[in-house]
């Protein structure tokens, strides 16, 4: 099992998605927060995913959500780079966020 590492951007990513999507309903919310935790989790146990835009990194879409989460492996670390909105322009920047742990 990998070591699970979010990169503070991928951090503020997760917490921003949440707090929308609070305001508009909790359970809702309470739903999401548990589909990405269970994702990551599942990632750390199998690390499989679509080949990412950015060269290094892969891509999981969060089950029975809007949302994918973008990451690399690195030894024993899964390191969660971002968490995007599927709505969002997130293939148009090059930026990974892997300098950013």
């Amino acid at each position: 099992m990998k070591t699970v590492v979010w990169s503070s951007h991928a951090r503020s990513q997760y917490l921003s998605a949440l707090g929308f999507v609070v305001e508009r309903n909790e359970a809702a919310a309470a739903r999401l927060s548990e589909r990405i935790e269970a994702t990551t989790a599942a990632l750390a146990r199998r690390s499989v995913g679509r080949p990412g835009y950015a060269e290094g990194t892969l891509e999981k879409i969060v089950s029975g959500t809007s949302y994918v989460l973008v990451f690399g492996l690195s030894g024993d670390e899964l390191r969660i780079l971002r968490l995007f909105h599927m709505a969002q322009d997130w293939r148009g920047g090059r930026d990974t966020g892997a300098d950013d742990q």
